[in-house]
């Protein structure tokens, strides 16, 4: 069995396909270099995880003094690469789509964890606004990575990411010891130290370290993940509601209003389930408490 540190050092050559509907879009803008904003760019790598984090990657990783200034947003690190050297540096960008093809389950499966991604940082950016967070942007980041290594999983190791879900619902237990039992060790083990060698920002690492959630801007990235992950089940969960009560407290507004804001959240951010393709937290609002089928694919007992 591969040990954590064989992971990190075969990961820090990985070059990391992203969403084939990111090379799409890139691709659009790419034939007006000489016009478009980093901005422009921006909005294009921010729905897309693993592009985000491919970007952070890059410009973080470029020589320079460790005492300089972090690259914590995408604009920034756009603007400091240039335009054209961005598009230059990401050309010829590979689809995990394409790379995930032959591995039955894996593309739903991470699918499904970059939706619930971006419904985590739609979520957190919202409250940071809400709080007057003058960098909201950074806590967007900060939920869209705080499963990273889940992510990576699913995207470098489809095999093993299959068996954890398959282990995790045959034996119900829970997605971090599912993970040890086949890795030898957990995904959020895996996924610091591998920001620690990518060499990722302080902010970002502090982002997912989830035991950390005195400041209000990590507390915030952390109930965001929460919520995106018991939502993509429904909405009902006594743990929601335990949620619902510390944002309500942390952004000081009534429960019934935090209760309005995730739900409004959720039903703007499923405007962009077109890049994921696969149901978004939202299409479970309707749904009315108690037990409902396994989805089609979901092991049975």
């Amino acid at each position: 069995m591969k040990t954590m540190v064989d992971w990190v050092d075969e990961l820090k050559s990985w070059d990391m396909p992203v969403l084939q509907r990111s090379v799409g879009e890139l691709g659009k803008l790419a034939g007006r270099v000489e016009q478009i904003t980093a901005g422009e760019i921006a909005d294009v790598v921010l729905r897309d995880p693993l592009m985000t984090l491919k970007v952070l990657r890059l410009v973080n990783g470029m020589s320079r003094s460790r005492l300089s200034n972090e690259i914590t947003t995408v604009e920034h690190a756009v603007m400091m690469l240039g335009v054209g050297p961005c598009f230059n540096r990401l050309a010829n960008l590979k689809s995990i789509e394409e790379s995930l093809k032959t591995f039955d389950g894996a593309l739903p499966g991470l699918l499904q964890t970059l939706s619930r991604a971006h419904h985590a940082a739609w979520q957190a950016r919202d409250w940071a606004n809400s709080r007057a967070d003058m960098k909201s942007e950074e806590v967007y980041i900060g939920a869209l990575l705080y499963d990273m290594g889940e992510i990576l999983l699913w995207a470098y190791a489809p095999e093993q990411a299959v068996q954890i879900r398959k282990l995790e619902q045959r034996n119900k237990i829970s997605l971090a010891q599912a993970q040890k039992d086949i890795l030898g060790f957990d995904a959020r083990e895996l996924q610091l130290a591998i920001a620690e060698a990518w060499r990722l920002p302080e902010l970002m690492q502090a982002f997912m370290h989830c035991g950390n959630t005195v400041q209000p801007r990590i507390l915030g990235v952390t109930l965001a993940a929460s919520v995106a992950r018991f939502a993509e089940t429904g909405w009902h969960a006594p743990a929601l509601l335990a949620n619902y009560e510390v944002i309500a407290e942390m952004l000081h507004m009534h429960l019934d209003e935090v209760v309005h804001m995730v739900h409004r959240n959720a039903v703007v951010e499923a405007r962009h389930w077109d890049w994921y393709g696969v149901p978004p937290a939202a299409a479970l609002l309707p749904m009315l408490p108690g037990d409902w089928p396994a989805e089609p694919g979901a092991v049975e007992e």
